[in-house]
């Protein structure tokens, strides 16, 4: 495996890193030595060096600059097939991009420069040099239109920067009226490592005015942040871990490179354009749509903020639904015009933010400080240009100030794509009783009529009774069945009672975001904290405090007290969680059915044996035939409330449990995993093959993961061969089993889930079976308590199971026998092309989907880990499982 991180730039590195080849569905050309393009569309016949020394010493974007008008924009959504196309000039990292997105949608990639090459046999610069430049932008034209033509559907598309002028540019646009062409922009030291042009300023000047005229012309824009493993710390659990097991595999290790993009890529893909495709977390377990569940928060940050170096990430990953990126819209920044600088510093920061945070992103520019009298005609247009230079960025929502005029917030909301436009309405004069007056119906039926999806009111407090005047309104407009959400509250310390009973999305900030942002500078910024509220909250009842357990014959040791309890602390939960050993359900059914329960992790023996008492099951664990989590159901306010709900609201209240909900997170733990390690030459196929050694409960959730993520011919090894059967029979019945694989929440739909064919394999030994392929996932589920009575486990891979070419993953779910022993496996597997996952992620991964299903809040997954890690070190220490 690659041990150093390859630049995004270098899409050859990037394809090592990932491997060496795809499938039939995506096989990617050798790329040649990069070429930066010198001659601008204005001057199609001038020598390139003329062009350069022309335009040296002029704003690079001065396209952008010449007009307030808004970038071009998508006039709806598109086909979920089409073809889509990345541009930007050379060094931004389009063809790495290529290749995460092409394995993660399963497409075919395509290189304009490579199609140029096999067509001509020369290199677009060679081309150039031995034709002139009318005759290489003609036969560049030539090539592009019967590119387009023959690849408009199931394919990523990487373009160079020589498209964009003469008739190839007319061609990109006329193919982004329907397909989505998407601009790849990235910080400029970046893109000099790139091309290894340090101080070659004429060359940097040239690829920022190439990088004008491609904004111009695509729909998105996606800003490639750089990543470097190497460059992250590890915490002290995680230092004080690897000195006490230096054999065990961490997160940070180096064939986790370009994780991060991938994850980053596959959410803007997703909010963009509606794809969805594995990333390696399981956030989406929360429903998309924080405006539709009650008690949902949005961390707001001033973009200014957000690369302060001191800022500590992690601290801000505290149950929040949704992360607020606030803008001011000032004079200032209102009469100037719009540069690359602003462009970079929008795409950067909701990159930066789409980075640390697995939550929808809100791009609010805040047109508060500006009184209406002042807005001016000019204002107003720069204005309604920033907000749609916003809309590239694909962020989940978007602000529009309800001052404007109705004609201007149409377009913006014809344009939006699937981001969701919030009317937002700041009441300055506080003291002429807004919330009772006529005004708030006046902008919630202007919200309607522009066509906006939320509508946001609110004031700054004068006294308490602000608050109830304000309660009233959101209780009157709940009665609007179908009309669209309502946040409202009151700012300042005297509103706080409104922010903590608003309906959804209330801004809030953060102790850290507080420090050297003088109130008096941003009156209209939130002044609550997320802590506050839940304190708040719990306080005065609204929220109770539950009691939650691991139900098992052997969890004195489990690791999940101390991940969940982190959990709690860390979002203000007064929540408690406690292991309760016991050998028979009795137990377990006289808790379950207490006033302050919570929920459940199941353990073995019981995770079978839970399903007959549940009145209800998921999908999934239909499906598994296993429960490794419960729920309880209650009837709150005479309304009977489903287990499946994810409001805080419903899962934070106590009383009598009126029926039992199972699901099951083992899968999620073990796809997740998966998905994040598998390379792009392993990519699941028709033809891709796994083995499972054991044949228990979590052997089932590991078939039921793999046919997820696509991959249908599974081998299983069992030491006893009946239970192998009852496995494949449970798998390969027509009944039952295979209905989860579809029917599972709609946030969790993969793109190729299949029902899978359980074979089994009848001993290590035996010749590989013929007509399949070698193995490229092998899961391990057996721990070594249930191995015999050595107490170890038999590691030994078969060396006919480790021949396929392109390696694969070794994955054992058993986090605590992961030992010396196992280790040496791993080595051993490791020389041969293979990753082995460490178990505690997949178990830590399943943890954080189960905290989400208890809470109805997004895990913490910082502090959760920090957690894990520690109690783990505390349990080697104590001989656990030796």
């Amino acid at each position: 495996m690659q041990t150093t991180n390859p630049d995004t730039g270098n899409s050859s590195l990037a394809r090592r890193s990932f491997g060496t080849s795809f499938s039939a569905r995506a096989s990617v050309p050798q790329k040649r030595k990069a070429e930066v393009p010198v001659e601008s569309e204005h001057d199609s016949q001038s020598n390139p060096s003329r062009s350069l020394q022309r335009h040296r010493h002029v704003e690079p974007s001065r396209q952008i600059a010449r007009s307030h008008a808004p970038l071009q924009r998508p006039t709806g959504t598109f086909e979920q097939d089409s073809s889509i196309v990345f541009v930007g000039p050379r060094g931004n990292g389009k063809s790495s991009l290529a290749v995460i997105a092409a394995t993660a949608l399963q497409r075919k990639v395509v290189e304009a420069d490579d199609l140029f090459f096999q067509a001509t046999g020369l290199s677009q610069g060679a081309f150039r040099k031995a034709h002139g430049v009318e005759q290489h932008r003609l036969r560049q034209a030539d090539l592009l239109r019967e590119m387009l033509l023959q690849h408009d559907k199931h394919c990523i598309i990487a373009c160079g920067p020589h498209v964009v002028v003469g008739r190839g540019r007319e061609l990109l646009k006329d193919f982004s009226r329907s397909h989505a062409i998407i601009n790849v922009s990235r910080e400029s030291s970046a893109i000099e490592t790139s091309l290894d042009a340090k101080g070659q300023r004429r060359m940097i000047d040239a690829v920022q005015e190439m990088h004008s005229m491609h904004r111009q012309l695509s729909n998105f824009e996606y800003y490639n942040l750089e990543e470097d493993w190497r460059s992250e710390l590890q915490s002290a659990s995680e230092v004080g871990a690897e000195g006490t097991l230096p054999h065990r595999v961490y997160r940070k290790s180096s064939f986790q490179t370009l994780q991060h993009t991938k994850k980053d890529l596959i959410s803007f893909l997703s909010t963009s354009l509606g794809l969805n495709a594995s990333e390696g977390t399981f956030h989406t377990l929360q429903p998309p749509d924080p405006e539709l569940r009650p008690d949902t928060v949005a961390l707001s940050i001033p973009i200014n903020m957000v690369e302060k170096l001191d800022l500590d990430w992690d601290a801000l990953e505290c149950g929040h639904d949704a992360v607020e990126l606030v803008m001011n819209a000032t004079p200032t920044l209102l009469a100037t015009p719009i540069t690359a600088i602003t462009c970079d510093t929008i795409g950067r920061s909701i990159a930066i933010v789409r980075r640390h945070f697995s939550l929808p992103i809100l791009f609010h520019l805040r047109l508060d400080s500006i009184e209406h009298s002042e807005l001016e005609s000019d204002m107003l247009r720069s204005y309604f240009a920033l907000l749609h230079l916003g809309l590239r960025f694909a962020p989940e929502f978007l602000t529009v100030d309800l001052r404007s005029p109705d004609h201007d917030i149409h377009r913006l909301v014809n344009v939006r794509g699937l981001t969701k436009v919030i009317g937002s309405y700041y009441h300055r004069n506080a003291d002429d009783g807004f919330w009772a007056g006529g005004k708030p119906d006046e902008m919630y039926r202007k919200a309607c009529e522009t066509g906006c999806n939320v509508v946001r009111l609110y004031q700054s407090a004068t006294s308490t009774s602000d608050n109830f005047s304000c309660l009233a309104l959101m209780s009157r407009m709940r009665s609007k069945t179908d009309g669209i959400p309502v946040v409202a509250y009151n700012l300042g310390p005297l509103g706080t009672l409104s922010s903590v009973f608003n309906a959804v999305l209330t801004p809030v900030t953060h102790p850290s975001l507080q420090i050297g942002e003088p109130a008096a500078d941003h009156p209209t910024a939130p002044t609550i904290t997320a802590g506050e509220m839940q304190q708040i909250r719990y306080a005065t009842k609204a929220l109770n405090s539950l009691k939650f357990y691991v139900f098992g014959s052997d969890v004195k040791y489990s690791l999940s007290p101390a991940v969940h309890n982190a959990g709690f602390a860390t979002c203000w939960m007064p929540h408690t969680y406690d292991e309760r050993q016991c050998d028979s359900l009795d137990l377990i059914r006289t808790l379950i059915r207490g006033s302050e329960f919570g929920g459940a992790s199941i353990s073995m023996p019981f995770k079978a044996e839970v399903v007959d008492i549940v009145d209800y099951l998921s999908p999934s664990a239909r499906a598994i035939g296993a429960v490794n989590t419960l729920l309880p159901v209650r009837s709150l306010n005479g309304v009977n409330v489903s287990s499946h709900s994810f409001s805080k609201y419903q899962r934070n209240r106590s009383g009598p449990v009126t029926a039992l909900h199972g699901a099951n997170t083992d899968w999620m733990g073990i796809y997740a995993c998966i998905s994040r390690y598998i390379s792009p030459a392993n990519a699941p196929s028709p033809h891709t093959t796994s083995v499972v050694i054991g044949a228990g409960g979590i052997a089932r959730a590991s078939i039921y993961a793999m046919a997820r993520l696509g991959v249908s011919n599974i081998f299983v090894l069992n030491r006893t061969l009946a239970h192998a059967e009852a496995l494949a029979e449970h798998y390969n019945s027509n009944t039952g089993s295979s209905g989860g694989l579809q029917g599972s929440a709609a946030a969790l739909d993969t793109v190729s889930a299949v029902k899978p064919t359980v074979r089994i394999l009848n001993s290590r030994d035996e010749a590989w079976p013929e007509g399949f392929s070698y193995p490229s996932i092998i899961v391990y589920t057996i721990p070594t308590r249930q191995a015999g009575t050595s107490g170890q486990r038999d590691w030994r891979v078969p060396e006919h199971w480790l021949e396929n070419e392109t390696g694969g993953l070794l994955v054992d779910v058993s986090y605590h026998d992961f030992d010396p022993a196992t280790s040496q496996a791993a080595l051993e597997v490791k020389r041969r092309g293979w990753v082995t996952i460490d178990p505690l992620e997949v178990f830590f991964e399943q943890g954080c989907a189960q905290f989400e299903l208890f809470t109805g809040t997004p895990a913490p997954r910082g502090a959760m880990w920090e957690s894990c890690l520690r109690q783990y070190h505390r349990n080697v220490f104590e001989h656990v499982g030796r």
